[in-house]
C-alpha cells in the first residue's frame, strides 16, 4: 500500500544473497542475523518485513537459516519450534508472521504462526511436513502439508485453531 517492495539481491554483498527493501527509487540492504545471506519474502503496510537469514556458525558455513522480523530498523530472530532452522513467508497488518520451522531434533518441518513473541506450531495433516505461505487480516493461514509421510501434498486453511484439508 505504501509502494514498498522487498526481495533478494545477490550483488549487494560479497558473500551472496541479501534481503533488500526498495523504497522511493532506492535499493537498501536490510542486513542479516550475523551470517552472510538473507532473503526477504513479505512486507506489510507498516514496513515490517519477514524472511530468513543465516546466523553465524563457523562449524556449518554459511550458518543456520532462521526466520526473521525486520521492524524499526532492526532484524529480530524469531526462533524455531525447537529445531535449528526455519523461514518467515508472510506478515499481516497486525504483525502476525507465518512460515515454516524445524521441530526438535530437526525431524519435522511445521507451519508456524508467530505473534507477540510466541511461535505456535500449526500442526500438519498426518505427515511430518507443513508450511504456511500466507496470512490475511483476520489471521486465516494458508499453506501446504503432507497427509502422511511421503504421501500427497495438500493445500490447507488454518482457521479458528484447526487445520482444514483443502485437497489437491
Amino acid at each position: 500500500n505504501r509502494g514498498l517492495v522487498v526481495g533478494t539481491a545477490d550483488s549487494v554483498s560479497e558473500f551472496g544473497n541479501r534481503a533488500v527493501l526498495f523504497e522511493r527509487g532506492t535499493l537498501r540492504d536490510i542486513g542479516t542475523l550475523g551470517g552472510p545471506n538473507s532473503e526477504a519474502w513479505g512486507i506489510n503496510s507498516r514496513g515490517q518485513i519477514v524472511g530468513w537469514a543465516y546466523l553465524p556458525d563457523e562449524s556449518d558455513w554459511p550458518g543456520v537459516q532462521r526466520p526473521f522480523l525486520y521492524s524499526h530498523g532492526r532484524m529480530i530472530d524469531l526462533g524455531t519450534l525447537g529445531g535449528s532452522y526455519g523461514r518467515g513467508n508472510d506478515i499481516n497488518e497486525q504483525g502476525q508472521v507465518v512460515g515454516v520451522a524445524a521441530t526438535a531434533d530437526d525431524s519435522a518441518e511445521r507451519a508456524f504462526l508467530y505473534w507477540k513473541g510466541q511461535m505456535l506450531d500449526l500442526g500438519a495433516l498426518g505427515g511430518s511436513f507443513s508450511a504456511a505461505h500466507a496470512i490475511n487480516e483476520p489471521g486465516h493461514v494458508v499453506g501446504e502439508a503432507y497427509t502422511t509421510d511421503d504421501a500427497e501434498l495438500h493445500a490447507f486453511l488454518y482457521v479458528h485453531g484447526s487445520m482444514v484439508d483443502l485437497g489437491t
